[in-house]
């Protein structure tokens, strides 16, 4: 296995970042918020140690690599937007964070559907027939039951590009059923285990279900929510007055 490649805790650290970062409402977080998160940009998604590693790698290099390891690190095809990005903490550098907020989310929303359309071999070539410098061959299958399975990896020129080369990398070899995307507040979550987990958490899942005995027994859902409320006001009374007090309704307020 190539050298540097993220495996285990740090694998799982980096997932965890990129999925919360994918969740993160941009406009809303305080200057403090942004100032941190500017700094874990370049931590976690463009480590400098990483990006020049690719810039040096020479494409005779890489097929050496790939001989014994398919999903060797590749060489940027262009660096281009990496030699030119913007100094930290101005607007065009968080127009760019943005811009890769949106490359992981779109990202990790085609992951996250099981009947995936697998990208497949491509190799382009200009009007001669040569082949470019940068040749792309890129397969990634998954599905339900599956684990995610990254056969090659495509060569890059765009910043989206080698974000979707790093989650590719991240998730190759868990269940596919790791990644999802909760029904109740729509947010991105890891769930590495095989356990089936459809919910972020109890939350999520206590809401929904509550909407769905709402819609389908209107009356029920009412008369259950009554309960509840009733419950929760003898509770009130009793710790208040003691626990052998008879609690009678709870007066209706007037209109």
């Amino acid at each position: 296995m190539e050298k540097g490649r993220i495996i285990d805790k740090e694998r799982l650290e980096a997932l965890a970042w990129l999925i919360e970062f994918a969740n993160l409402n941009l406009d809303e977080l305080r200057p403090g918020d942004r100032a941190k998160l500017e700094v874990e940009v370049d931590e976690y998604l463009f480590p400098k140690e990483e990006l020049d590693r690719m810039r040096q790698l020479l494409w005779g290099k890489h097929a050496e690599q790939m001989a014994s390891d398919p999903k060797a690190l590749p060489p940027l095809t262009s660096d281009a937007w990496y030699t030119k990005r913007p100094e930290r903490g101005t607007e065009v550098h968080w127009a760019e964070i943005q811009n890769a907020q949106k490359a992981v989310q779109e990202t990790l929303q085609g992951l996250s559907e099981m009947h995936p359309d697998p990208k497949k071999g491509i190799h382009v070539a200009d009007g001669q027939g040569t082949m470019w410098e940068g040749e792309v061959v890129v397969v990634m299958d998954w599905g339900k039951g599956k684990n995610f399975s990254l056969q090659w990896l495509p060569t890059m020129g765009r910043q989206r590009d080698y974000i979707e080369v790093k989650l590719y990398r991240l998730l190759d070899g868990l269940p596919s059923s790791s990644l999802q995307k909760c029904p109740g507040c729509r947010r991105f979550f890891l769930n590495p285990s095989r356990r089936r987990k459809r919910f972020c958490s109890p939350r999520c899942m206590w809401r929904v279900h509550a909407e769905d005995r709402r819609k389908s027994d209107p009356e029920g859902y009412r008369a259950k929510q009554r309960e509840i409320m009733r419950k929760k006001y003898e509770t009130k009374k009793r710790e208040a007055l003691g626990a052998n007090v008879k609690v009678g309704r709870k007066p209706r307020k007037e209109s």
